[in-house]
C-alpha cells in the first residue's frame, strides 16, 4: 500500500502531465523528480530510477545544472540503494562536477555538502569508514557555510555518527546525535527525532551507560507517541 504517499503520487503525476501539455520544461523536470522520490520513499528503487531518468532528460534538454545536480544525487542514493556502488560513485562524480559550476555561491555549497554526504555514505557502504568521516565532516561544514535547510544539515550528522561508530568512536558517534537533536528539537522533525534518540540509545548501552541508555530510550518512547496521538 501507498498509504499516505498515495494521493502525492497522483498529484505529482498530474503536475507532470499538465506541464508536459504546456510545454513547461522546467515544472515538468520538478514533478518527475517528485515522482522519483515518492517511489523512493516506499523503497520502490526502479519506479524511482526511471522517474530520475526522466527528469535527468528533460533538465539537460533545459541546460539546468541545478536541477540536472540535485536530480543526480537523487538518483546515486538509489543506486546505492540498490547495492550498485560503481554506478552511485559515477553519478555522484558527474553531479559533482556540475555542483563546481553553479554560480549562487550559498546553494553551490549546499549542493557540495549533499553530494559530500552521498560520497560518505557510498565510502560507509564500501566499508570505508575512515574516509567517510572525512566526507561527512566536509558535508557539515559546506553545509555551515551555506546556511540553507537546516533539516538536511541536521540529517548530515546520522552519516557522521555512522562513521564514528564504524571505527569504533563511541563517544564521538554518541556526540553526533545530540548535536543534531539540538537542531532537530527546533525543526518540528518528530520521526527523525525519535530515530536519533533510538540510535543514540543503543550507542550509549554499547558504552556501559545503561542508565543515559535507558533515559534516552523511554524519551524515543515519549516522542513516539506524541506522533501517534496526532495521527
Amino acid at each position: 500500500s501507498l498509504g499516505s504517499y498515495g494521493p502525492s503520487l497522483v498529484i505529482a503525476k498530474r503536475a507532470q502531465a499538465m506541464a508536459g501539455r504546456a510545454m513547461d520544461r522546467t515544472s515538468e523536470a520538478a514533478a518527475l523528480a517528485a515522482i522519483g522520490n515518492l517511489h523512493n520513499i516506499q523503497k520502490q528503487n526502479p519506479e524511482a530510477i526511471n522517474a530520475f531518468s526522466q527528469s535527468l532528460a528533460v533538465s539537460d534538454a533545459m541546460g539546468n545544472c541545478a536541477s540536472t545536480t540535485a536530480t543526480l544525487n537523487a538518483l546515486a542514493l538509489t543506486q546505492l540503494a540498490m547495492g550498485d556502488e560503481r554506478q552511485a560513485a559515477a553519478t555522484l562524480d558527474r553531479a559533482t562536477h556540475l555542483a563546481n559550476q553553479l554560480e549562487m555561491v550559498e546553494y553551490k555549497h549546499h549542493m557540495q555538502a549533499r553530494l559530500a554526504d552521498s560520497r560518505a555514505r557510498l565510502l560507509l557502504q564500501q566499508g570505508k569508514p575512515g574516509q567517510a568521516l572525512i566526507e561527512a565532516q566536509r558535508a557539515l561544514k559546506l553545509h555551515t557555510q551555506a546556511g540553507l535547510f537546516p533539516n538536511i544539515r541536521a540529517r548530515a550528522f546520522t552519516t557522521l555518527a555512522q562513521a564514528h561508530t564504524a571505527l569504533g568512536q563511541l563517544p564521538q558517534a554518541i556526540h553526533a546525535y545530540q548535536h543534531q537533536l539540538d537542531l532537530l528539537s527546533g525543526l518540528n522533525l518528530e520521526p527523525e527525532r525519535a530515530q536519533s534518540l533510538y540510535a543514540m540509545a543503543q550507542l550509549q548501552l554499547r558504552s556501559g551507560d545503561r542508565r543515559a541508555a535507558l533515559a534516552t530510550i523511554n524519551e524515543a518512547i515519549a516522542v513516539v507517541e506524541s506522533i501517534r496521538q496526532q495521527l
